[in-house]
């Protein structure tokens, strides 16, 4: 998958605040990402993994690196058109803070370079196009600080995330 996006000034989307109501910052993401079913689940349901690698940049650089498994729902055929649904968790390592990430970073005194990585997805495809996949996904990075079932990495709440758009093609 090849995609890009902004980077959020907000937590991670819930029911109210949905990507399309975030204030965004001057930060910006491109990268790639590589993901592979392993195991079909059954009930269209797949288990895989995925690596990726990006860079970030806009009030400064840094480059990420994230992996980790993946559960994706290979979908609902409305017509012509197909839409899936996905889940990739694991972690997350940048070379250096931006933005939002970096500010929290200072308030909690921790350090947000490694960190749990979760990437929901939403992907439509086309009876026309049925091996590439149109992608939304929220790129979160999180310590956990919050989360009552994760030990908390660095002392870090919620720090980063960006709505992203890409195109995936499936081999």
């Amino acid at each position: 998958m090849v995609f890009g996006g902004v980077m959020t000034e907000s937590d991670f989307p819930s029911l109210t605040n949905l990507p399309f109501n975030s204030s965004y910052e001057d930060n910006y993401i491109a990268g790639l990402a590589l993901s592979r079913d392993l195991l079909d689940l059954g009930l269209g349901f797949h288990f895989g993994g995925e690596i990726g690698l990006a860079g970030r940049f806009g009030d400064g650089t840094s480059a990420e690196l994230w992996g980790g498994p993946s559960v994706r729902f290979e979908g609902l055929d409305l017509g012509p058109v197909s839409i899936s649904a996905g889940l990739t968790v694991g972690f997350s390592y940048v070379t250096d803070t931006i933005g939002r990430e970096r500010e929290v970073e200072q308030e909690n005194d921790g350090d947000a370079t490694i960190l749990y990585y979760a990437g929901p997805e939403v992907a439509v495809a086309f009876d026309a196009l049925p091996d590439t996949e149109f992608v939304f996904q929220t790129h979160h990075r999180s310590g956990g600080l919050n989360v009552p079932f994760l030990p908390t990495i660095n002392n870090m709440p919620n720090t980063s995330n960006a709505n992203t758009f890409g195109v995936r093609k499936r081999f």
